[in-house]
């Protein structure tokens, strides 16, 4: 029969070893440049021996390369490489659900508090989760001012200003601009006529504690002049964020979070700036974070080449084995949940000062968790430990059990989420926070506090308590 092709095996091999040397030589001297742990010296010998010989290899069997052969080879590597990159990436966003997003553009560093909202932004969010389906496509507007909430003119006389500040249940996580609870506060107290018009702002920031909001209040709150604050604190976060602030931990604390402030700590770095636009816009680059269980991917990856700066490392204890949701719940507190409720106190008195020495009227509210009301998530939290060494709503009693100690008016909130049956009719099952539904009663809840004591008025500015100098 005869033979159409024949294979050249000698040939064949020599150029597999005369391309392998010279990539491999380019591969060696690379690593030996860029990668801190490589030997520099043996590298850069060894890359460009390995590599001469094999372009001294090459350039002895192969025809001269042309100018425009080079560049149509290196347009074409470029170009399969993006192409490579944009398959990757469609996908990933036809194959997995889209994931609440950890970092959102509205956000920005802040030198002192971590971060803040950035003014004047607007954005779309999809916070739809496909096991539950209780998230939706959420708008999200950041006036100018710096608040979710519309732009405040001066105030008018006889206006009665409200400033709610709080974390992400008050900034309304998953929720639209008219479904937050200050929205809901200020028509129940709209409705309730006082007289006089009344204005609510919603001063909330998602993972936001009390000596943030105190931070927000002076920057961004008082130039508003309100009448009155309502603080609204979230026992279970507060506490963890206030002990993370001085550089310690609980013993049983969530990773990713903890990376994950770190890195927003060191915005500045260029690389870390990437990686939060990654973990923003790349549904590809979400399921790496996720299949790797490392929020700063990115960051630990590039942190190995020579000459781009390292992020700081988190110096952390070991990890206890318990689901850090449910450490204010343990029924004996370990010295670091002691010196968390401390500075804890202290920032909370502290704002309350703040508004004293000017003349503003300050309540404030513990917004219950859902795993309070809603069985399976304390099973599942509890998991594996003994329920004994817990008590389920340790953390809102102790919280209202000081501001009473403090006389520190405050909304109890937890009969008025308990009113409804079904705990996931005022609650996001996924994410755990407000449904409009549950914003609604507690802006109600609020409205009803603040007219029974009194605190609502349609005396505006003209009725604000005299300030202290």
């Amino acid at each position: 029969m005869k033979r159409f092709y024949s294979i050249d095996w000698k040939s064949l091999m020599c150029g597999v070893l005369r391309l392998s040397a010279l990539w491999g030589g380019i591969a060696v001297l690379g690593a030996a440049i860029l990668l801190r742990e490589a030997p520099v010296v043996t590298g850069v010998v060894a890359g460009v021996l390995l590599a001469a010989i094999g372009l001294a290899a090459t350039l002895r069997t192969a025809r001269r390369p042309s100018l425009k052969g080079i560049l149509t080879a290196g347009g074409l590597l470029l170009g399969s490489c993006v192409l490579a990159v944009g398959i990757l990436e469609a996908g990933a966003r036809i194959a997995f659900a889209p994931e609440p997003q950890a970092h959102a553009d509205y956000l920005m560093p802040h030198p002192l508090y971590v971060h803040t909202l950035r003014p004047d932004t607007h954005t779309i969010l999809d916070r739809r989760h496909v096991q539950w389906r209780d998230f939706d496509i959420v708008r999200i507007d950041i006036s100018p001012q710096g608040f979710r909430d519309r732009v405040l003119p001066p105030k008018e006389p006889g206006e009665m200003r409200i400033l709610v500040l709080g974390d992400s249940f008050t900034f309304g996580y998953g929720v639209e601009a008219d479904q937050t609870i200050s929205y809901y506060l200020e028509q129940a107290l709209r409705s309730a006529g006082p007289g006089g018009r009344i204005s609510v702002v919603n001063a909330g920031i998602e993972g936001y504690g009390p000596w943030q909001s105190r931070g927000l209040l002076e920057e961004r709150g008082f130039p508003l002049d309100p009448d009155l604050v309502v603080y609204q604190t979230f026992a279970t976060n507060d506490l963890y964020d206030t002990l993370v602030r001085v550089g310690k931990f609980f013993r049983a604390y969530h990773l990713p979070s903890l990376e994950r402030v770190h890195a927003f700590r060191c915005q500045a770095l260029w690389h870390v700036g990437l990686q939060r636009w990654l973990r923003t816009h790349s549904s590809a680059y979400q399921q790496a974070v996720r299949m790797t269980q490392r929020e700063n991917l990115l960051v630990d990856l590039l942190d190995h080449v020579r000459f781009i700066r390292r992020l700081p490392p988190l110096d952390l204890p070991p990890r206890e084995d318990r689901n850090y949701k449910l450490e204010v719940c343990l029924r004996s507190w370990y010295p670091e949940l002691e010196e968390a409720w401390d500075l804890y106190r202290e920032d909370v008195c502290a704002l309350r000062a703040d508004c004293e020495a000017r003349g503003v009227e300050f309540v404030a509210c513990c917004m219950p968790p859902l795993h309070l009301f809603f069985d399976p998530y304390w099973i599942e939290f509890v998991g594996a430990n003994d329920p004994a060494i817990y008590e389920r709503g340790k953390g809102v009693r102790v919280v209202e059990e000081f501001f009473r100690e403090q006389e520190i008016p405050y909304v109890p909130l937890v009969d008025t989420l308990a009113a409804y049956p079904n705990p996931l009719q005022v609650y996001f099952r996924f994410n755990k926070h407000l449904r409009p539904e549950g914003c609604r009663a507690v802006g109600k809840a609020i409205a009803s506090y603040l007219l029974d004591a009194g605190l609502v008025s349609g005396d505006g500015a003209d009725g604000k308590k005299e300030k202290v100098k």
